[in-house]
């Protein structure tokens, strides 16, 4: 993400999906400022969480989620969004 920074902690196995999403906010530009603490620095979940939908057939709609280092807030970000930065012929 924009003027901001990840977090991995070392003691997590990496997870590739999570890892692809995270290097996809940084393609989107996403600001990183927390909007509560105004911090930015950011902890992936290791894996991805399920939004709940009011048609949850689906099972709910996939998505990254991260937390702030400083006051724990999280954000979330829809998978399915995130992907489309991930094809090598975005503009930037």
């Amino acid at each position: 993400m924009r003027g901001t920074s990840l977090l991995v902690p070392e003691d997590i196995p990496p997870n590739p999906q999570v890892e692809r999403l995270v290097e996809a906010l940084a393609q989107a530009k996403v600001k990183g400022e927390c909007s509560v603490c105004g911090h930015n620095e950011w902890v992936p979940f290791h894996g991805l969480v399920r939004i709940p939908t009011v048609d949850d057939a689906a099972g709910g709609m996939p998505a990254l989620a991260i937390a702030c280092q400083h006051c724990a807030n999280v954000r979330f970000h829809i998978a399915d969004v995130l992907e489309q930065y991930t094809a090598p012929d975005l503009p930037s």
